[in-house]
């Protein structure tokens, strides 16, 4: 028989739509409601349809952009989602599952930790690059017959450099934070301040958005965007014997 793992996370957003930034409005336009179903469908569905995940597996829920959750959505840290929503599924004693908050870290039995972060953190700092309006200033240079740019200025080089992704986790272990950038694009809730903190460099760092599936390694962290389900029905497994990260994709 196939392995059966321990630990399912699913990260979000659960909505196809974003629930309002006013967590009690969630109900007026019935995303709550959508989303306590589908929540419930899902627990039918591994219950019924997979006896052996239902029995051996746990469910780890974690929120993302737009998802229904006592907070305003655009601040980090994000609560998990609102009880009223997942009371059932908790209260199910053949369901075995977790609503954590973003971002969440997991420690294994063998010691490792696991940070699980849910932000559209790439296009953030994208917005916030100026190494590509540096490079474009230089080749302006160079071709109305300025100065010629230096090749070793520390700018990284667009074509033969880092990925976006690679940079956006550099970023993130480099600062010790999971928000970089100024409070207008990240704002903090700073009594919580230090559920963003990353004194403790982890062995795995998933930092998931809707940018396409990539694993990395930085230093002696390894790196992850798991990518998206629901659009490009891509996951990852992560074995914590032998720290591999498997890239996977429901073939249709």
């Amino acid at each position: 028989s196939e392995p059966v793992p321990s630990l399912i996370v699913l990260m979000g957003p659960f909505l196809s739509k974003d629930a309002s930034a006013k967590a009690s409005s969630a109900f007026s336009n019935d995303a709550g409601q959508k989303l306590r179903t589908h929540l419930k469908d899902l627990m039918s569905l591994v219950k019924t349809k997979h006896e052996a995940v239902a029995q051996s597996s746990t469910f780890l829920f974690v929120p993302g952009p737009g998802d229904p959750t006592p907070l305003p959505q655009t601040l980090l840290p994000q609560p998990a989602l609102l009880n009223c929503l997942t009371e059932n599924l908790e209260e199910d004693k053949d369901f075995k599952c977790i609503f954590a908050s973003n971002p969440c870290r997991i420690r294994h039995k063998t010691g490792q930790e696991l940070v699980v972060f849910r932000d559209n953190l790439q296009k953030k700092l994208k917005r916030h690059d100026l190494s590509s309006l540096i490079l474009s200033n230089k080749k302006d240079e160079e071709d109305n017959g300025g100065p010629q740019a230096m090749q070793d200025d520390g700018a990284p080089d667009q074509e033969n450099g880092a990925s976006d992704f690679e940079k956006a986790c550099s970023t993130v272990l480099h600062q010790s934070h999971l928000a970089p950038l100024p409070s207008f694009s990240h704002p903090v809730v700073w009594d919580y301040d230090q559920a963003l903190w990353m004194t403790r460099q982890p062995d795995i760092m998933v930092l998931s958005d809707d940018s396409p599936q990539k694993v990395a390694s930085v230093g002696a962290c390894n790196c992850l965007n798991s990518g998206s389900f629901s659009s490009g029905s891509h996951f990852a497994v992560y074995t914590p014997s032998d720290k591999e990260i498997v890239p996977c994709r429901v073939q249709s």
